[in-house]
């Protein structure tokens, strides 16, 4: 079997946010179920979208969080996630997930015009290029969807993800082939982007000559996990009472993050697979109970968590790599620590943004090491026992990181 890593994440530069907890009926209808063909399409009908999904990614934001602050670069990201959100909304797109990464995703249902899509993405980009320091990349596919937890999956889902995340530059529009076939008129504008070598045909969509003259909705508060209070602060850019203002105070700690990625094999059915996703989500749920450490968000696929001491938070994750590898799972795991803002959501569940989250995740899910536990500089080791340990060196999109590992 071929594995699979699904395109999901948290925060900061993390990849795409975790979806919402499976839905249990899901789960419980395929148990239930012969787990046919049919059942798996009668189980999903529900859950198929058809439209344009877009996703976009930051670029430049590991350098940029060595030199601000966090409230800073937090509203560095706010800018141009306004002015996506603002553009998508007045044609009737939609946010999905929680939009406290450095990334979106938006979905424009079948009836929306591709054509319009594009204009409102176009007039995106080109303010953000005029106002924002932070600038983004964005993808954009045009194909079948299934929407679960509030988090879309698929093969056509992970295409565009990936492609947004892992190759597009800042200021840049990709377009998969599909979505290329409703845009006629600007066909003289694209070129093929050669080095995208998948499935799928992509294109780079050259638009600095195109005007449309797009208007974007009055409201661009995007899906955040912040409370009111918090982004409209945010939003001011006005932070110097950050270290004694009381609405930071709420949500602002010295944190050690754990950030865990699970790889699954991939299986013909993606049932089967979510339902693996919970049955890791139960056995993480058994370690972080006996360890106390604070569950941020988790899916079975990818995992965060934090805890203010060092030593229990290495504990945690040592428990965690015994538990996985115990039960035949491939992982990796990354721990750094430093300033993060813990958001409590309306659901009761969290959200965390802070560069420690950047780089547990540069240690973990974008190294792809398997098996492996990386353990940043960041993090207290004081009079722990490391002999078990290796020590490591790395760049990481123009950042050197060090620290310990240790493999299972």
């Amino acid at each position: 079997m071929k594995e699979k890593h699904l395109i999901v994440a948290g925060l900061a530069d993390l990849r795409q946010d975790i979806a919402g907890p499976i839905p249990s009926e899901i789960i419980k209808n395929w148990v239930l179920s012969n787990q046919t063909d049919y059942d798996h399409q009668e189980i999903l009908s529900d859950y198929i979208r058809e439209g344009v999904l877009l996703s976009s990614d930051s670029a430049g934001l590991s350098k940029l969080s060595q030199k601000r602050s966090l409230i800073e670069v937090m509203k560095l990201i706010n800018d141009p996630k306004e002015i996506i959100y603002g553009y998508g909304k007045y044609i009737g797109g939609k946010g999905v997930g929680v939009w406290a990464a450095d990334n979106t995703q938006m979905f424009f249902d079948y009836s929306i015009g591709s054509f319009d899509v594009i204009k409102q993405i176009v007039s995106a980009q080109q303010e953000i290029a005029k106002s924002s320091e932070v600038q983004v990349g964005i993808a954009l596919h045009k194909g079948k969807f299934l929407e679960i937890g509030n988090g879309f999956f698929g093969e056509d889902s992970e295409y565009v993800e990936m492609v947004a995340e892992d190759f597009t530059s800042g200021g840049e529009i990709v377009v998969s082939e599909e979505f290329a076939d409703d845009l006629d008129k600007l066909s003289e504008f694209m070129d093929v982007r050669d080095d995208l070598n998948f499935n799928k045909k992509f294109f780079r969509l050259n638009y600095t000559e195109l005007n449309f003259y797009s208007k974007r909705s009055a409201s661009c508060d995007y899906p955040a996990p912040f409370s009111s209070d918090f982004h409209q602060y945010l939003k001011s850019g006005d932070f110097d009472d950050f270290e004694d203002n009381l609405i930071i105070k709420k949500y602002f700690n010295n944190n050690a993050v754990i950030v865990l990625k699970v790889y699954h094999q991939r299986n013909k059915f993606l049932l089967n697979e979510l339902t693996e996703w919970v049955t890791v989500n139960s056995l993480i749920s058994m370690v972080k109970s006996r360890d106390g450490v604070n569950m941020i968000k988790s899916n079975g696929d990818l995992g965060i968590f934090v805890c203010e001491d060092h030593h229990r938070a290495i504990d945690f994750a040592e428990d965690l790599q015994a538990m996985l590898h115990n039960n035949g799972y491939s992982y990796s795991i990354g721990l750094a620590s430093g300033e993060v803002f813990v958001f409590p959501l309306e659901n009761g569940f969290y959200d965390i943004a802070g560069n420690p989250v950047n780089v547990a995740s540069k240690i973990s899910e974008d190294i792809e090491a398997r098996n492996t536990f990386y353990l940043h500089e960041s993090v207290d080791v004081t009079g722990r026992n490391m002999s078990r340990f290796d020590n490591f060196v790395l760049k990481k999109s123009g950042v050197e990181l060090k620290g310990f590992k240790i493999h299972f």
